[in-house]
Parts: structure tokens; C-alpha cells; sequence
């Protein structure tokens, strides 16, 4: 659930694309936004 959640997160933060350029090197998890 935790990885639903950040990446929610991504999303209210830079957009979907960002999302997707951030979740594909899980800077995005790392950095938990």
C-alpha cells in the first residue's frame, strides 16, 4: 500500500509525467516526498 501512496504523493507534486520519469529510478520513494 505504502508504494500506492507515494506515488500519489508524486503525482500532487509534479505531475503525472514527472511521476512516471520519478518512479521508473524510485527517486520519488527514496526522497519521500
Amino acid at each position: 500500500m505504502r508504494d500506492i501512496t507515494v506515488a500519489h504523493m508524486c503525482l500532487q507534486a509534479g505531475g503525472a509525467h514527472v511521476c512516471a520519469s520519478v518512479w521508473r529510478t524510485r527517486v520519488c520513494k527514496r526522497v519521500r516526498v
